[in-house]
């Protein structure tokens, strides 16, 4: 974002550059880690040929977030959709957080008449201000 000369979002300006550019460094040497190396000899691939990428982008605040199956995954079956709904940002479906997200399956020629899987009982949303995420 520097050598772009992007603003940066918020008002403290460098010191949170300081702090991104740090999150950035670890999560490019995580490629070293142990974690890794076991990973990678496990399969047979040579360490060398691994990749890796660091993905930075804007994030902003969110009502709900979801994940939606194009098939179904618990049944395999392509003529349905699966959806999960939380209040907030993604990360409290995706992460380890207790509870269960709103959920449902829908016909793909039936969208109007879902079938609810899960009531919400997750007891918490995330949100945040406008920043960047990695």
């Amino acid at each position: 974002m520097q050598s772009s000369g992007m603003p940066w979002p918020g008002d403290e300006g460098e010191q949170r550059w300081e702090q991104a550019w740090l999150a950035i460094k670890k999560v490019w040497a995580s490629k070293w880690n142990e974690r890794a190396y076991f990973s990678t000899r496990k399969v047979k691939l040579d360490h060398d040929y691994l990749c890796m990428a660091v993905l930075v982008q804007e994030i902003i605040n969110a009502d709900y977030a979801f994940v939606i199956h194009t098939t179904n995954p618990s049944s395999g079956d392509s003529s349905e959709i699966y959806a999960e709904v939380v209040k907030g940002l993604g990360e409290t479906l995706v992460g380890a957080y207790p509870g269960r997200a709103l959920s449902f399956i829908s016909k793909k020629n039936a969208l109007d008449s879902p079938q609810v899987l899960g009531y919400p009982s997750k007891p918490v949303g995330l949100f945040i201000r406008r920043s960047i995420i990695f």
